[in-house]
């Protein structure tokens, strides 16, 4: 994963199928991010708040490989 971005790659020979690789995805959910809370008696005074790391926003993704088959017509 890099940034927001997930990167696949299929790797083969182009040339050597009779075939092409379609990828899909559908976002099925949207998972909004949530805040976690744990006591930290180094801080002060106590109650003190300290944001250690922004929260996202996830999904749950449905992904789905499609193999097309070439036409080879007369």
């Amino acid at each position: 994963m890099l940034g927001d971005r997930i990167h696949i790659y299929i790797y083969g020979d182009r040339n050597a199928k009779d075939y092409s690789i379609k990828i899909e995805s559908k976002i099925v959910e949207t998972i909004e991010s949530q805040e976690e809370k744990v006591e930290d008696s180094t801080l002060a005074p106590p109650g003190t708040k300290e944001l250690v790391q922004q929260g996202r926003t996830g999904y749950k993704v449905h992904t789905y490989k499609h193999k097309i088959k070439k036409w080879q017509g007369c």
